[in-house]
């Protein structure tokens, strides 16, 4: 029902190739993403495997997503860098078409102190593969 919306809205507004935000699970809709309407970039929320997105958007999709904004509010500091981790090592990277950033927002409170570690880490683990 949504996707001949879609589809029209790509045509009306898009010179090529389109970029879309979406919140939630949406692993099941990559495939018609990437087939139906042939998107450039993905700009993702929580909850999503990263490297599930890779693996069916392939290569030259361009992907945004990173660490929960729970984890980043909330810590701690050891849970922040088990999944700055686990995204830099779930495959995402593959093709160096990844943005690291917060999994859809940095809610209200968020300790500063988060923020710069999960910087930090990115800086020091989030090397892309050649």
């Amino acid at each position: 029902m949504v996707l001949p919306l879609h589809r029209e809205i790509v045509r009306t507004f898009c010179a090529g190739r389109p970029s879309i935000h979406l919140c939630g699970s949406v692993t099941r809709l990559f495939r018609v993403l990437k087939e139906e309407l042939n998107i450039a970039a993905i700009d993702t929320g929580f909850p999503i495997d990263l490297g599930k997105a890779r693996e069916v958007l392939g290569d030259d999709v361009l992907i945004r997503g990173g660490v929960r904004v729970v984890t980043l509010e909330h810590g701690p500091l050891e849970k922040i860098e088990e999944e700055v981790r686990a995204v830099l090592s779930s495959g995402v990277v593959k093709g160096r078409r990844f943005i690291f950033g917060e999994a859809n927002n940095v809610t209200p409170g968020t300790p500063e102190q988060h923020l710069n570690y999960t910087y930090e880490l990115v800086r020091r683990h989030g090397r892309l593969e050649e």
